[in-house]
């Protein structure tokens, strides 16, 4: 999550030795963002839970290149080769979110090829498809990397074939896709479910916590014809399996007759731990084996498996890519906590998981708000230069000195649908036209009536 440059504020506030301030406030945050911005300043936002507001992204729909081509003559093959750099110097071109690449312009008897980061450094290549106005992304490809692209190569007879204009890279899905959405609800206790209610809201699934009285809700759910999902999940699994492990058993010994249960969500969430900020490459590595682990147990007992996330995963990296790539491609379904009380603001925040997912052929929903949330504190404070300063009655050699920037608050009613009826049943109505999309989750069994 970024921060926009007109958004922010600086005052000649006084500069803060933050060594101790630096811990304060990061063992009371949830969650740490750090924005460099375009000239370099450097900025630490310490939230309590969620920004109001999310960073404009680049369309992931589609990106229009206007590539500047470099011709070479292969003697081998006394063919030309034109090639367009995708990204400048030492970056790469993250393509995860498009499945066709649109080229305008003409090139006679062309093939269209691409190099990755690997293929670059070897320079070399991979042909993907002959010339064409539209070329279809396979991105199950295992010989590119598409998070990681370089360049785009055409290869013709001559230089005089070549006369491309611009390329466009985008999503498109086939016209008069079939879209199912059903709705799903969370019940964190057995004895929260009401069946007469779940029929009232037409609620299909339900994701049921496992703990006391869990076998016997989940028994009446599913002859009641309800799909029932075991659900857990605390930030601490992420150093520990056999807790999960033990739910998985406990749903293995429910299906040994009849497959009741579906599948299993976890809700783990590590960023909410207090040493996330601090050690977050650890936990975020602890966390995917916990649900690579989790995932190869559940597919042995023919369970799909489902994971809870924020939308704001796409923010945080794993192995240089947005960590939410690595959470759908692990879980058969994922579950977007994309908490906002508006129809496109949920949508817009959800749009990148929806591409991704649909492109990876996987299950996506959309977790909504409806229970009251707390107004929010947020504080952003400025990152200057590493200085020596005296921390714990020792001279430390770099400390960095914060300036507080910009405190402002978010309001809890811009998060959760909770007493706004009106504005859930528009994002109900609304039509989410991805492959990937299954429906809402409602959050949670005790706010529907």
């Amino acid at each position: 999550m970024g921060i926009k440059a007109g958004l922010i504020f600086l005052f000649a506030f006084e500069m803060i030795s933050a060594s101790a301030l630096d811990m304060k406030l990061l063992s009371k945050s949830s969650y740490l963002d750090q924005v460099t911005m375009p000239d370099d300043t450097q900025y630490i936002v310490y939230l309590d839970k969620l920004p109001k507001d999310t960073p404009e992204k680049n369309n992931i729909k589609e990106t229009y290149l206007q590539p500047k081509w470099k011709f070479y003559h292969q003697k081998r093959t006394n063919k030309t080769m034109a090639i367009a750099t995708l990204a400048p110097q030492n970056n790469w071109f993250d393509a995860t979110s498009f499945n066709t690449l649109d080229i305008q312009g003409k090139c006679k008897d062309c093939q269209v090829a691409l190099a990755d980061k690997n293929l670059f450094l070897k320079e070399d290549n991979y042909h993907i498809a002959p010339f064409s106005s539209h070329v279809h992304l396979n991105q199950t490809s295992q010989k590119l990397d598409f998070k990681e692209l370089k360049y785009l190569i055409l290869t013709a007879d001559k230089k005089e074939d070549i006369n491309v204009t611009s390329l466009l890279f985008h999503t498109r899905f086939p016209s008069g896709t079939s879209f199912e959405q059903h709705l799903s609800v969370w019940a964190w206790a057995p004895n929260d479910v009401d069946l007469p209610l779940l029929k009232k809201h037409h609620i299909q699934r339900v994701y049921l916590q496992i703990g006391k009285g869990f076998e016997k809700v989940a028994k009446t759910l599913y002859q009641n014809g309800f799909t029932v999902y075991g659900l857990d999940g605390d930030p601490h699994d992420i150093f520990d399996a056999k807790r999960l492990q033990k739910s998985i058993k406990r749903i293995a010994a429910l299906n040994l007759h009849e497959k009741i249960i579906s599948g299993f969500e976890i809700d783990v969430e590590p960023h909410i731990l207090k040493s996330f900020n601090l050690q977050k490459e650890d936990h975020i590595k602890r966390f995917m084996t916990l649900i690579h682990t989790l995932a190869q147990e559940l597919h042995r007992h023919g369970l799909k498996f489902s994971i809870v996330t924020p939308f704001w995963y796409d923010a945080l990296k794993w192995r240089g890519s947005p960590l939410i790539n690595s959470v759908i491609d692990t879980a058969d379904e994922t579950v977007l906590m994309s908490y906002r009380s508006n129809a496109k603001a949920v949508i817009k925040i959800s749009e990148y998981e929806l591409v991704y997912a649909s492109l990876k052929h996987k299950d996506l929903r959309i977790g909504v708000e409806l229970m009251p949330i707390a107004d929010e504190e947020h504080h952003l404070y400025k990152i200057g230069q590493p200085t020596p300063c005296i921390a714990a009655q020792k001279i430390q050699q770099k400390c960095r000195n914060l300036t507080f920037v910009q405190h402002y608050t978010i309001k809890g009613s811009d998060l959760s649908f909770y007493q706004q009826n009106d504005q859930l049943q528009k994002l109900l109505e609304t039509p989410v036209d991805y492959p990937a999309f299954k429906g809402f989750v409602l959050h949670q069994m005790r706010a529907l009536h």
